[in-house]
């Protein structure tokens, strides 16, 4: 091939490998959002509610417990974020970062350094829960409160003395899973906390997703079971849903974390959406602080989980 030949033949394939890159930016653009003084330059989305409303609540034990309005207006449609805004294709991510509200320093790190698409749960045993989801909606954070459930192993995880068992009435679990969720409001669901045994009762399991329902909230199950009956069954009843995809922090170990965020990319862009949880461990939230910012180059985008709620299909 002659040096002319050569050169022009590499020309080619140069502007053919731009043209592929530019159609694949084209497709996966993500469009900022318009702002009332700057035009297009300003990322003025719609924010969450941050003061809790009066019409979805109702008094109980000293407490509030969440309602739906006259109106049918839900917590869920009040307290959720909205995401950013994306091209359809666009994979999707959400993390929750849970059993928050014991550390102030871990509490004030997740509200106040992670990005505002991370949602964060509760935990019903910490302290002052309604102003710290308050100043968590104030940072853009969607807020969960946890309902502790009884586990496989009693001798190794004790999960409270507000804990749903299986050796309690229906009654008596109701009473619990109120109690806990009367210590915060303006919270957009519940999630499980714990729960290997009691989730796999379906029979146990209805009562808690027809609570969720009546109130109009999300349901979040940590499906740390595979036998977990609760995501079937908030399908089964209509209800806003998700559960876990991956455990982000199984292993408290650096290396794990970052295997584990990887799982989470490759899950998200084989299925087109993926949810991770993990615990309020300050070396799991930096590891997701400094992931989060890599997302948008690797063609993903970081949501909160009210958005991808009844997505998921593979529950199993």
């Amino acid at each position: 091939m002659s040096s002319t030949k050569f050169f022009g033949f590499l020309w080619f394939m140069t502007l053919l490998a731009f043209a592929a890159a530019f159609g694949w930016a084209e497709l996966h653009y993500i469009p900022p959002e318009k702002g009332p003084e700057n035009g297009d330059t300003q990322n003025t989305k719609k924010t969450i509610t941050v003061k809790a409303v009066d019409e979805l609540q109702e008094p109980f034990l000293g407490g509030f417990l969440p309602r739906i309005a006259p109106d049918g207006k839900t917590a869920f449609d009040t307290y959720a974020a909205v995401a950013p805004e994306a091209h359809p294709s666009v994979p999707r991510i959400a993390i929750i970062i849970q059993r928050l509200g014991f550390k102030s320093k871990e509490a004030d790190y997740a509200i106040n350094s992670l990005p505002a698409e991370v949602s964060l749960a509760f935990s019903p045993y910490a302290a002052e829960l309604s102003d710290l989801g308050e100043k968590a909606r104030e940072k853009g954070h969607e807020v969960f409160i946890q309902i502790p459930m009884e586990p496989l192993n009693t001798n190794l995880v004790d999960a409270g003395t507000l804990a749903l068992t299986t050796d309690l009435s229906a009654d008596a679990n109701l009473t619990n899973m109120k109690t806990a969720m009367s210590q915060m409001n303006g919270y957009v669901g519940v999630m499980t906390s714990y729960g290997s045994r009691f989730t796999s009762q379906r029979t146990m399991m209805q009562p808690v997703i027809d609570e969720v329902k009546k109130r109009g909230l999300m349901y979040i199950d940590q499906r740390t079971t595979n036998y977990s009956h609760g995501p079937n069954l908030a399908r089964e009843a209509d209800i806003p849903f998700a559960f876990k995809d991956v455990e982000i922090d199984r292993e408290l170990n650096a290396a794990e974390i970052s295997n584990s965020l990887k799982a989470l990319e490759e899950r998200a862009l084989r299925s087109g959406l993926a949810v991770g949880i993990g615990s309020s461990k300050m070396i799991t939230m930096r590891k997701i602080e400094a992931w989060a910012k890599t997302l948008r180059q690797k063609g993903i985008v970081l949501v909160p989980v009210s958005s991808l709620a009844s997505k998921q299909r593979n529950i199993q």
